[in-house]
Formats: structure tokens, sequence, C-alpha cells
């Protein structure tokens, strides 16, 4: 797993080195059969922690907590996430994202989703994310 999170950083790392503004400092987009082309999946769930952590939106919120699940936890996503923005170390990212978060059941009214938010929940699984990407933090390289 640390040879997988070595490549992501550096790919992020060397992106920044190129000289790409912060806004596109991904990779090349990739052929997408449905919108032509798409930044890689992974390029998306590190720029929407970015955003959580600029934003306390109630989507950026579901987003974040989605993405802790699937594809990577939230603190390997802060980890790797450190390589755009050398402004943030891997822990003050997830600290960032912890000073926000009050999140009100209006809130999530102007959302379609089909199931409505079990906020008390919701809050239980974002205090383990955060918890969880504290310690993971702590534990990787810095670089």
């Amino acid at each position: 797993m640390m040879r997988v999170l070595q490549r992501l950083r550096s790919r992020v790392v060397a992106a920044r080195q190129r000289g790409s503004a912060p806004a596109k400092w991904y990779d090349c987009p990739r052929p997408d059969p449905e919108v032509g082309y798409a930044i890689h999946p992974l390029d998306l769930a590190i720029n929407k922690v970015h955003a959580r952590a600029g934003r306390d939106e109630a989507r950026d919120n579901l987003d974040v907590l989605h993405l802790d699940r699937h594809p990577l936890s939230l603190g390997v996503l802060c980890w790797a996430a450190v390589g755009q923005d050398p402004g943030y170390s891997p822990l003050g990212l997830v600290e960032q994202l912890a000073r926000q978060g009050r999140v009100r059941t209006d809130d999530f009214a102007d959302l379609d989703l089909t199931v409505p938010i079990d906020l008390t929940g919701w809050k239980t699984q974002w205090l383990t994310a955060l918890g969880q990407a504290r310690s993971l933090v702590q534990r990787l390289p810095l670089s």
C-alpha cells in the first residue's frame, strides 16, 4: 500500500513542480465515453477534499464522507492532497476539515436526496473518519 500512496503523492508533487496552475495541477484528462474527457477519479476526490476544507457546503460533507469509503480513506486523500497545496500539512488539512462540519437538517433541503439524512449517524461517521484520518497521517511520512 505504501508504494501506491507514494506514487499518488509523487504524481501530485510532480504536476505542481511542472508549474501547473493550481486549478490545472492534474495530469492530462482521460477520454471518457459519456462526457468526452474527464479528470482521473482520484484527482476528483482530492479536489473535493480541498473544496470541503475551504467551504462548508452540505453536498461537500456528503461527498467527502462517501469518498472516505470509496475509493480511498480520508486520511489517504489528505496525505496525497498536500502535494497539490504545499501550504497544508496532512494533519493540518485534517484539522481544517474538523473545524468545519456544523450541519443542520435544513442544509440538506436543497439537495435532491433519495433518502433523508440521519444527522446523528452522519456526525458519528464523520467523527470516526476524522479520527482515523488523524491517526493515519501521523503514521505516514511527510514526503
